[in-house]
């Protein structure tokens, strides 16, 4: 015999116009009432490739500080680069929960 059930919706967001930010996040809290809870809000752009292109530069230069670091620690020296590889990390989603339970009702709303 069924007595309660619990119902869960995850939307996302995306808001193009970054100033009106805490007025939909406002808007939103209030009209789900006691009951919305805000998991968390995360901040990207539509297009890393420029953004990419700095960090690749950054972290080889990173690396060459700590490589030549570590090689005049160690009394050695620096040759050629020989290999370099880029790891990508997935992003982080806050509703995986509920995808493993089959229960990814997603929709995207654009403002």
């Amino acid at each position: 015999m069924l007595t309660g059930y619990f119902v869960n919706n995850v939307v996302k967001v995306r808001i193009r116009e970054l100033e009106k930010a805490g007025e939909v996040i406002d808007k939103t809290a209030s009209a789900g009432g006691d009951s919305i809870r805000i998991n968390g809000i995360s901040y990207t752009v539509d297009d890393l490739s420029p953004y990419k292109v700095l960090l690749r530069k950054g972290a080889v230069e990173d690396s060459l500080v700590k490589a030549n670091h570590y090689a005049t620690e160690s009394g050695v020296t620096l040759g050629p680069l020989i290999s370099l590889s880029e790891t990508i990390a997935p992003a982080i989603q806050s509703f995986q929960k509920d995808m493993a339970f089959g229960t990814d009702q997603t929709p995207q709303l654009l403002l």
